[in-house]
C-alpha cells in the first residue's frame, strides 16, 4: 500500500509543481504522466480491483460454490489473453 499511494502522493505534488511553475520544457510531461499515473495506477484500483477483491473476500473458501465463484469470477480474463510461462 505504501508503493502504490506513497507514489500517487508524489505523483500529485509532481503534478501541483507542474501547474505552478508552467513552462514551455518539462512542466507539461511531468503533469501528464502524474495524471496518467493516478488515473491508470490509483484510478483502476478503486474502480475495478476493491469491488473485485471484496466479491472475492465475501466468499466462504468451504462453502458451497466456492470453487466456481473463483473461476468464474467476472473479473477472470479468458485464458487467450493470460501470459504463458
Amino acid at each position: 500500500m505504501t508503493a502504490l499511494f506513497g507514489t500517487a502522493l508524489a505523483c500529485l505534488g509532481l503534478a501541483v509543481w507542474a501547474l505552478v511553475a508552467w513552462g514551455p520544457h518539462a512542466t507539461p510531461w511531468v503533469f501528464s504522466g502524474s495524471a496518467l499515473y493516478l488515473a491508470g495506477a490509483i484510478g483502476v484500483t478503486i474502480a475495478a480491483n476493491v469491488p473485485m477483491n471484496d466479491v472475492l473476500a465475501a466468499v466462504q473458501p468451504d462453502g458451497a460454490g466456492a470453487a466456481s465463484r473463483w473461476t468464474g469470477h467476472p473479473g477472470r480474463r479468458p485464458s487467450r489473453y493470460r501470459a504463458s510461462c
